[in-house]
């Protein structure tokens, strides 16, 4: 069960590296990721901080499918956690 908690800490982990360092790209004009990686990244249950690091850089905050997925894949994540640990 606790390979679950393992892996969402990694993947968030990675996911907020990753936005942070788009965001470091885009300040000096270098190679970005790619929009449909920091998605994918975030529905594979890194949204908590990929949404806090968002918010945190001012980093695509102002387009809607990142704070849409994002802020559903929370929601989603949250659950199925709850029903793993707690429920």
């Amino acid at each position: 069960m606790f390979y679950v908690f393992y892996y969402m800490i990694v993947i968030n982990l990675i996911t907020a590296f990753t936005y942070a360092f788009d965001k470091y790209q885009a300040k000096r004009k270098g190679e970005r990721v790619k929009e449909s990686t920091l998605l994918t990244m975030s529905m594979l249950g890194g949204a908590f901080l990929g949404y806090l690091t968002m918010l945190v850089c001012h980093h695509k905050t102002r387009k809607t499918k990142f704070n849409v997925i994002n802020l559903l894949s929370i929601l989603v994540y949250s659950i199925i956690l709850y029903n793993l640990f707690i429920h």
